[in-house]
């Protein structure tokens, strides 16, 4: 008898055993298959971060289009000025190689070509790629703010030297009889293309000491007289050809004519046509808040939002902007992958518009840049019980469960 009960005793410990060792091999399983969730991007500055750093060609030192190797002018200038926007250039360590980055605008230089071609001194869109206004535009404001003294300390940053006469040679092919600009040597002219090329000579004159406007701007006053014959009405037109005047070309005669140093006539008409061009009304408008390019357009986007920005910021005319309506409609232009779109609930953006946006935000100050600081709803944190650890779970409970049970059964 004394024997039977030691028995079922030892069984009954040993039931125990295996039910601990179970409970263990569980709780072991737990460390292991529970790891922290990786942390999806909470914030919309986290989420345009990661995607910064995800089309990041740490090789060339510029910045790519998703899914492409080749790094662009555009998307690098864009990734650059939200640095810049940021307060990131004087970060140390750098968040990215300036160094490279300015060797790979360098790069984008057509220099070692003969003069007589129609690319000397432009500027490719990739390295060795097609020549434009824009991408001049680009490359000359990276080579300006790598060149600023917050990047000083960087090793061998000031051995890299831009070569503004070649680029002043290029910009002054594209200047037509008119004395408009045009985007490339040989077209029409256009408001946007001759505030590129104006902006880029001005940066371009203050690296060569030999350089002037008289030398590099053949005709000044044709240049200003050209840019008024695109007015109509309080507004300007991209071209006197043109049908109608927007809100980007009226922002490229204002910020040309500016770098001119001409005064401009009726400015406040100017900003009151600005002004006309945010939309407040959803009667009117899909979007609400944000600049639409011209009357009654109906195409309200960031791109037009921020020219119309940048125009207002110059003349004194935020202070009657709706900053709450436009600076809503900006970051809600953040697209599923962190970027920023042209308009809303956009699956993909782009670099530069991402750069229109931040841009436009700091055109309205503090309170409005700190809307990049809230929840970005396209990536919202992980759910607080992971399925993970309802797998777990189950697995403690069977355990108990069997462990419970092989004790019944004794």
């Amino acid at each position: 008898m004394l024997g039977d009960i030691i028995s079922r005793r030892d069984v009954r410990m040993r039931s125990v055993k295996i039910a601990a060792v179970t409970i263990a091999v569980a709780l072991v399983v737990l460390t292991l298959v529970a790891q922290p969730v990786s942390a999806n991007p909470t914030t919309r500055s986290q989420s345009l971060r990661a995607y910064i750093d995800e089309t990041y060609d740490s090789v060339e030192g510029g910045y790519t289009l998703p899914d492409q190797q080749a790094s662009y002018v555009d998307t690098t200038f864009g990734a650059l000025s939200i640095f810049d926007d940021w307060d990131l250039l004087g970060v140390r360590p750098p968040v990215i190689d300036f160094h490279r980055m300015k060797n790979f605008t360098q790069k984008l230089h057509w220099t070692l070509v003969p003069e007589t071609t129609d690319k000397y001194g432009g500027f490719g869109k990739y390295i060795a790629g097609p020549v434009d206004q824009q991408n001049a535009f680009d490359a000359i404001n990276m080579f300006d703010l790598l060149s600023q003294d917050v990047l000083g300390d960087i090793p061998n940053m000031d051995a890299i030297v831009f070569n503004g006469t070649a680029a002043l040679f290029w910009i002054n092919q594209t200047q037509t009889e008119s004395g408009g600009f045009s985007d490339q040597v040989g077209n029409s002219p256009d408001l946007v293309s001759t505030f590129y090329a104006l902006n880029s000579i001005e940066i371009s004159l203050e690296t060569s000491e030999n350089d002037t406007w008289e030398k590099w701007l053949w005709n000044s006053t044709a240049t200003v007289e050209w840019i008024l014959s695109c007015r109509d009405g309080d507004g300007f037109k991209l071209s006197p050809e043109s049908n109608i005047p927007g809100a980007t070309a009226t922002a490229a005669a204002v910020l040309a004519l500016t770098i001119l140093g001409e005064a401009i006539p009726n400015l406040q008409g100017i900003v009151n046509w600005l002004l006309d061009r945010q939309v407040i009304s959803s009667e009117t408008n899909l979007f609400v808040g944000g600049f639409e390019e011209s009357f009654l357009t109906n195409d309200t986007n960031v791109a037009s939002t921020y020219w119309a920005l940048r125009a207002l910021d110059l003349l004194g005319g935020l202070a009657s902007v709706d900053a709450d309506l436009v600076s809503r409609f900006i970051v809600d232009c953040q697209a599923a992958d962190g970027s920023f779109a042209l308009i809303p609930d956009a699956d993909t953006g782009s670099l530069y518009y991402s750069s229109y946006a931040i841009k436009a935000l700091s055109y309205l100050g503090t309170e409005h840049e700190n809307l990049m600081q809230e929840e970005d709803p396209n990536n919202p944190p992980p759910p607080l019980i992971d399925w993970r650890w309802g797998l777990i779970l189950a697995i403690i409970v069977i355990a108990a469960v069997g462990g419970l049970y092989a004790l019944r059964m004794d």
